[in-house]
C-alpha cells in the first residue's frame, strides 16, 4: 500500500480546500477512483467545490450520507462515517479526519492531507507513528 502525507504550510481553510480539490482532480485525471473520508461539514464543502469553475469542469461525485450502490459506482465519493468505508473498492482513500483509522486491506493508496492547525498536526503525528510501527513506508510531502 502507498501512503502519502501532505503537510500544508498554513492553517488557512481556503488553501486547504484548494489543495484537496486539486489533488482529487489530478487523481481523477489519472484515471483513479477516490473516496474522501471527512467530517460532515467538510464533506459538504468539498461536495460544492468539486464543481470547480465551469460547466465542463465537473468531477462525477456524490456525498454519500447513506449507503447507496448507485453512488458507490461514481469515481469520486465523499463519506463522513467510517462504517461507510468498508467494502469500498476505490484506488485512493483521502483521509481528512483527525482519527487514527485502521488500515483496511482493500485500501491501495492512503492520502492524508494536514494543515498547520495544532490539533490536526498532533493527530497526524500519532497516526504517522502508528502506521510506521505497523511497518508501512510513508511518503511525506511538505507543500
Amino acid at each position: 500500500m502507498n501512503i502519502d502525507f501532505f503537510i500544508l504550510p498554513s492553517q488557512e481553510d481556503e488553501q486547504f480546500y484548494q489543495f484537496v480539490s486539486t489533488q482529487v482532480k489530478s487523481y481523477y485525471a489519472a484515471g483513479k477512483t477516490i473516496v474522501i473520508y471527512a467530517e460532515d461539514l467538510l464533506c459538504k464543502e468539498l461536495d460544492a467545490r468539486l464543481w470547480f469553475n465551469g460547466e465542463d469542469d465537473f468531477l462525477p461525485h456524490a456525498y454519500m450520507t447513506e449507503v447507496s450502490p448507485d453512488y458507490a459506482k461514481l469515481p469520486v465519493v465523499l463519506v463522513s462515517e467510517a462504517a461507510s468505508l468498508v467494502g469500498f473498492n476505490k484506488d485512493i482513500l483521502i483521509d481528512l479526519t483527525l482519527s487514527n483509522m485502521p488500515v483496511h486491506s482493500e485500501v491501495k493508496h492512503l492520502v492524508k492531507i494536514v494543515d498547520q492547525e495544532p490539533s490536526g498536526l498532533r493527530a497526524s503525528r500519532r497516526y504517522y507513528k502508528a502506521l510506521q510501527q505497523q511497518g508501512f513506508t510513508i511518503n511525506v510531502y511538505k507543500i
